[in-house]
């Protein structure tokens, strides 16, 4: 029973995963292929297509966790997730979306990629902290994990749903 909840939850961030293909600031040329297809979802831009924003350090350090826990066929390998030091780069990309500058209300692509990488980020962390207390059996059933629990992007403290209001 708990492998089916890690796997429906496993489902669900890979869902959340595939969502950086609409939050990706710009592929680095120096990425991997790997760390590019898990950065957008396993959806590159066409060849010869320009990114209108730079990548931050922080979208960079996220594309390559994604790349080392994200399979072929979607899943998070959340054991692989659980490690250091897997487990504490998360952390740092989490605090890093934290401590990000919010790019101006001009700016809405570097914006919305904000909100869409840090939400993916933090529910990534969140899912695992949550699949590890007993009696766990998908993300969905925890209380309050959408509309009460806080999350800080760029300074600010806001709940997964506030987050993804930014993004509609």
């Amino acid at each position: 029973r708990r492998r089916g909840s890690l796997i429906a939850a496993a489902a669900l961030l890979a869902a959340a995963a595939l969502l950086i293909a609409g939050c990706k600031r710009s592929a680095d040329s120096s990425a991997s292929p790997a760390a590019t297809r898990a950065a957008t979802g396993g959806n590159q831009a066409p060849a010869g297509a320009t990114p209108s924003v730079s990548a931050s350090p922080v979208d960079q350090q996220y594309a390559a966790i994604l790349s080392a826990v994200v399979g072929d066929e979607g899943l998070v390998r959340y054991a692989a997730l659980a490690q250091e030091p897997l487990k504490g780069q998360l952390e740092a990309v989490v605090a890093g979306y934290a401590a990000e500058k919010l790019p101006s209300e001009s700016d809405r692509a570097a914006r919305m990629a904000l909100w869409c990488n840090a939400y993916n980020a933090n529910m990534l962390k969140i899912a695992l902290e949550e699949s590890r207390k007993e009696g766990f059996t998908t993300i969905e059933d925890v209380p309050g994990v959408f509309d009460q629990r806080e999350v800080t992007v760029a300074g600010e403290a806001l709940t997964l749903d506030d987050l993804k209001d930014r993004l509609r």
